[in-house]
């Protein structure tokens, strides 16, 4: 992988246009290079709410930290274990599920996923037992598969690539994530999307697809339940399988801090009971509802991916997660009835709703050759200086050689429609690129936020000995 620091717009002249073929590999995906909040099983050390930033990391992701400014408490919570659990005693908490609740899927009663035209992608890790039998599966083989990052794109999405829909992706693996080799990594048991970008966001609304900053929602392994104060449970018993939610909030002096824990599904609803333990959450605020999946346990025929949706007279439905038309979700994602998932983040704005932070993948012309392209946006904490890292993998349709990779970037204004010259690209950058990388990443320094609304659209092509990959194009919002 090799990184540089150049302007983000330094428009030159525009690039061939290569020849369509049929697709062979989109690589990672678009979150490869996104930015991540993690928790790590038993056995990792004291639990933590860890952050992967954006990009490939080279050390191992360290402790959420409090805010770097007092002027943004108020509106970035402190998601350091202190803040949170300070007055238990921090090593008395281990979370196993998180969300920010901004999971936001769509669910009808019967748990099918609502796509209603917009698009949805489900990120999820497994347990390191998991035998991933599947060869479809990407991490098929892969020594602990529990440090690797799995993504999905419900097929029939609107407002994305379509090429990207039904697959099933490794976005991160533990390189990536700074663990060093598969044989040593720890094992993600909890992880949410949300957490470094409402940090880096610092309470404006810079990335639409957020809408829930001020809470966040969690289990606890069945083993630390019980060292919990009883007032956590709401009088009931002590368990793994009930939802807790805190919240960021001022005391009556003015000042911010977490609200004591409160429980938001108890095991009944969950159709759980007080022994079992939810090890994968995402919830939709908006809503209510949520995703959930629980400790397997030998001889269990439970679906991993379970659904609460509450109807508006308040009862609770419970079903396995379902496709837009039915059929669960599970074989879809490559994985057999013996694959425990650990944890779940999903992803589902609405079309032509574009990130700060993050580059959706549009439809636009999609060639066929897919070459995978991830855009994300990060903040210094210390320089508070922005910037973009943009990710390239996989080869399309491209034999993996040495080659040449170009990006194309032009300004793109959302309420026209995609055309030539919207955008219109011009070349920003050339690199090589030999047969040996998987992914190679660059940084480019970030473009200020425009009054005006301005959009950026991102492309990128491989050019081998003879063979040309082109990649979807990827919007960031300006």
């Amino acid at each position: 992988m090799k990184t540089e620091l150049v302007t983000f717009l330094t428009l030159l002249a525009l690039s061939g246009s290569p020849s369509a073929a049929p697709q062979v590999s989109v690589g990672g995906g678009p979150f490869s290079a996104l930015a991540n909040g993690i928790s790590l099983g038993t056995g990792s050390g004291p639990d933590h709410l860890r952050i992967k930033a954006v990009g490939d990391q080279s050390v191992f992701p360290p402790p959420a930290q409090p805010p770097p400014s007092p002027l943004t408490v108020q509106a970035v919570p402190d998601y350091s274990y202190a803040a949170m659990f300070g007055a238990w005693g921090v090593d008395a908490v281990e979370i196993d599920a998180l969300s920010t609740g901004n999971d936001l899927v769509f669910l009808h009663l019967d748990g099918r996923i609502d796509l209603n035209n917009r698009w949805v992608a489900l990120t999820l890790t497994l347990t390191h037992d998991s035998p991933v039998n599947d060869p479809g599966n990407p991490i098929h083989g892969q020594a602990e598969p529990g440090a690797h990052l799995l993504t999905h794109v419900v097929a029939g999405s609107a407002g994305i690539f379509a090429g990207l829909g039904g697959l099933t992706m490794l976005a991160q693996d533990p390189t990536a994530m700074g663990f060093g080799s598969a044989e040593e990594a720890p094992e993600i048991d909890a992880m949410d999307f949300a957490v470094p970008l409402l940090s880096m966001n610092q309470g404006s609304s810079g990335s639409v697809l957020l809408v829930n900053g001020l809470e966040l929602f969690f289990s606890v392994t069945r083993a630390s339940a019980g060292a919990l104060p009883a007032s956590f449970f709401g009088g009931a018993p002590a368990s793994g399988a009930t939802i807790l939610k805190i919240a960021w909030e001022q005391d009556p002096l003015g000042n911010w801090g977490w609200s004591d824990p409160q429980p938001v599904a108890v095991p009944s609803e969950l159709r759980l009971s007080a022994g079992d333990e939810v090890d994968a959450l995402g919830i939709n605020a908006m809503t209510g509802s949520l995703i959930f999946s629980t400790e397997r346990r030998p001889g269990s025929t439970l679906a991993q991916l379970r659904t609460l949706v509450r109807d508006p007279q308040g009862g609770a439905h419970v079903n396995d997660l379902k496709y837009p038309g039915g059929g669960a979700v599970g074989p879809k994602l490559k994985l057999t009835i013996e694959d425990d998932i650990d944890s779940i983040c999903g992803l589902d704005p609405e079309p032509g709703a574009y990130s700060y932070w993050l580059g959706t993948p549009a439809d636009h012309g999609p060639p066929a050759n897919s070459l995978s392209l991830s855009l994300a946006a990060g903040r210094d904490p210390a320089s508070f200086l922005d910037s973009v890292v943009l990710q390239v993998s996989g080869w399309g349709s491209a034999t993996p050689s040495d080659g040449i990779v170009f990006v194309e970037a032009g300004l793109f204004d959302p309420s026209a429609p995609f055309g030539p010259t919207n955008p219109q690209f011009t070349l920003l950058d050339t690199f090589p690129r030999s047969m040996s990388e998987e992914r190679i990443e660059r940084t480019y320094s970030y473009i200020a936020p425009d009054p005006l609304g301005i959009h950026v659209g991102v492309r990128a092509r491989f050019r081998g000995a003879e063979e040309v990959a082109t990649s979807w194009i990827s919007i960031l919002r300006r």
